[in-house]
C-alpha cells in the first residue's frame, strides 16, 4: 500500500479507489469491511425498534457502536482524500452534496408516505410543515415526539446533520497552507466544538448538534490518517489485539453505553476507534484475498444505512401477516435474521438500481461525470458517508 501521504502524488481533486478491482482501482479492504460491519450493526440496533421485536433487545446496544465506526472512518478518508490538497473548497462541497443528499431525499420521501400507509407503525414518525423542510435539508431541528432529540423524520438521519456540518467544517480548513496547519488547524476546531457541547448546556437545535462531542470521532480518525503507513507495518497480530480488545471495551461497557454526549465518545468511541486502528493495521493481511460479499456489503453500506428502516417495517408487516409469532425469546430471535436478510437484499438492489444510476445521471453533464461518478460511489463516511478510500489524484472535480 502507497504512503497515502507522498508528496509525489499529485494534488488536485479526488478520485477513487474504487471497489472493483477490474478497474484499475484500489481499495482498502479493511475500510470496507468495516462499512458492512459498521452499517449491519446499526440495522442489527434498529431491528428492535420494531413492535415484532421490542420485547426482547439482548446485545441490542452494542449495535450502536456502528455509527461511532462511521464517524471516525468519515474523519480518516476526508483527511487522506485530501491530504495533499489546498483550496478547493467549493468543489468538496459539491462533491458531498451529490453523494448525501440525493439519496437521502428518496429514502426520506418513501418514509414519510409509508407514514400515511401504515399509519399505525409509524405512529412516532414526526410529519409536519417545518419538521419536513428541516429534514429535506438535514438542518439540525428538535423531534415532536422525542423531545429534546434533534432527530429528522426519518432518525438515522441525524448522522447525516452531523456528517453536513463536518464536511462545511472541512472544506474551510482547506484554505490552510501547510498539511501540518491544516491537520491541526480542523482536529483543534473540532475539539473546541466538541468541548463548548460537553461543558455547555445547549437549547439550540442548531447549537445542539454543532457542538455535538461526537465531532472528537471525526478528530480521531483524522488523527489516525497520517499514520496509515506506519500502522501496515506494525504486526497483524497486534492489528487483532487492537480489535479484539475494542470490542471486548464494547461488551464490558454493554451497561454503560449512552446515546450521546461524551459518555457516548468515551464509551464506544475509544473502541470503535482502537477497532478502526487494528482493521488498518490487518489491511495487508486482508487484501490478499478479500472477501467478494463484505465488499459489495460495503459497497451498498449508506443504501443499507438509508433504506433499513424502510425494509425493517416491510419485513414486520409481512411476518405479522403470516401470523408467524410475535414477542419475547425465540419470535424475536428468528425475527432477527428475518429482518437482516430483507434489509441486506433491499439495500444491495437500491444500491444497483437506484443508487449507481440516480448519480451517473445526475453528473452526465460533467465533463468528467463517469469517474466523477464512481469516485463519489465510493467516497463517503457515515451514511453519506460510509467510504471506501479516495486519495489524491490528478482527476478534474
Amino acid at each position: 500500500m502507497p504512503d497515502v501521504n507522498s508528496q509525489e502524488v499529485p494534488a488536485a481533486s479526488t478520485a477513487t479507489i474504487g471497489l472493483a478491482r477490474g478497474r484499475g482501482m484500489q481499495t482498502l479492504v479493511s475500510i470496507q469491511y468495516l462499512r458492512a460491519t459498521a452499517a449491519i450493526m446499526v440495522v442489527y440496533y434498529h431491528i428492535f425498534s420494531n413492535r415484532v421485536a421490542e420485547h426482547w433487545a439482548a446485545g441490542r446496544n452494542i449495535g450502536l457502536s456502528g455509527v461511532d465506526i462511521f464517524f471516525i472512518i468519515s474523519g480518516f478518508i476526508m483527511w487522506t482524500s485530501t491530504s495533499q490538497q489546498r483550496g478547493g473548497q467549493f468543489a468538496f462541497l459539491k462533491r458531498r452534496v451529490f453523494r448525501v443528499y440525493p439519496m437521502w431525499w428518496m429514502a426520506l420521501t418513501i418514509w414519510i408516505l409509508m407514514r400515511f400507509v401504515i399509519p399505525d407503525r409509524l405512529h412516532n414518525a414526526d410529519v409536519t410543515a417545518s419538521s419536513v423542510i428541516c429534514s429535506y435539508l438535514l438542518f439540525p431541528h428538535f423531534h415532536n415526539v422525542f423531545m429534546g432529540r434533534v432527530w429528522p423524520i426519518l432518525v438515522p438521519g441525524w448522522t447525516l446533520q452531523l456528517e453536513i456540518f463536518f464536511y462545511a467544517v472541512f472544506s474551510l480548513t482547506l484554505l490552510v497552507k501547510g498539511r501540518a496547519a491544516r491537520l491541526g488547524a480542523t482536529i483543534s476546531i473540532l475539539c473546541v466544538l466538541a468541548a463548548v457541547g460537553s461543558l455547555f448546556a445547549a437549547h439550540s437545535a442548531v447549537i445542539k448538534a454543532y457542538t455535538n462531542p461526537l465531532l472528537l470521532e471525526f478528530a480521531a480518525g483524522i488523527f489516525l490518517s497520517p499514520f496509515l503507513p506506519h500502522l501496515q507495518r506494525l504486526s497483524p497480530w497486534l492489528g487483532l489485539a487492537l480489535m479484539v480488545f475494542g470490542l471486548a471495551l464494547l461488551i464490558i461497557n454493554y451497561q454503560l453505553i449512552v446515546e450521546e454526549g461524551f459518555n457516548r465518545v468515551l464509551i464506544l468511541g475509544i473502541p470503535a476507534c482502537l477497532i478502526v486502528a487494528g482493521a488498518l493495521v490487518l489491511e495487508p493481511i486482508l487484501d490478499r484475498k478479500p472477501n467478494s460479499i463484505l465488499l459489495l456489503f460495503g459497497d451498498a453500506s449508506y443504501s443499507l444505512y438509508l433504506t433499513h428502516p424502510i425494509a425493517i417495517s416491510i419485513a414486520a408487516v409481512i411476518w405479522e401477516k403470516l401470523h408467524l409469532p410475535v414477542g419475547a425469546g425465540v419470535a424475536t430471535i428468528a425475527f432477527i435474521p428475518f429482518a437482516l436478510a430483507a434489509a441486506l437484499i433491499f439495500a444491495v438492489l437500491v444500491y444497483h438500481h437506484v443508487e449507481q444510476p440516480l448519480l451517473r445521471k445526475l453528473l452526465a453533464s460533467h465533463r468528467n461525470g463517469p469517474k466523477l461518478a464512481a469516485a463519489l460511489l465510493n467516497e463517503g463516511g457515515l451514511a453519506g458517508d460510509a467510504p471506501a478510500l479516495v486519495l489524491p489524484s490528478d482527476t478534474p472535480a
